[in-house]
């Protein structure tokens, strides 16, 4: 999935992704832009944990494309039975797959 930059090229859009529905979640792995995590476990740490903040070496102060992490993301500091609890309600929304058989038409 393409960030927002990616067709626009406005610098304030760098990082942004459209945000995806939850239906079906824990069938859709790997997670992320760029398939950081195949495990829902990975995901909920990262964001308990905050999310890291990217580190700027001096010459990219002043790069405007330097990716920024939103200012509401922020550690959640939820126990294990939340996290537990929120992988529980994923999985209530994620249905097992099914295939469907075309019907034979009739000639």
């Amino acid at each position: 999935m393409p960030n927002l930059y990616n067709v626009t090229k406005d610098p304030q859009d760098v990082g942004k992704f459209r945000t995806p529905g939850l239906r079906k979640v824990l069938r859709i792995s790997p997670w992320f832009h760029n398939g950081l995590f195949d495990n829902i476990e990975g995901v909920m740490n990262m964001y308990n944990n905050g999310m890291p903040q990217p580190k700027q070496k001096p010459d990219e102060l002043n790069d405007p494309l330097f990716p920024k992490t939103d200012v509401h993301i922020k550690r959640l500091n939820l126990t294990k039975a939340e996290r537990d609890a929120i992988i529980s309600f994923l999985a209530a929304i994620t249905t097992e797959p099914w295939r469907i058989t075309t019907p034979e038409l009739p000639q």
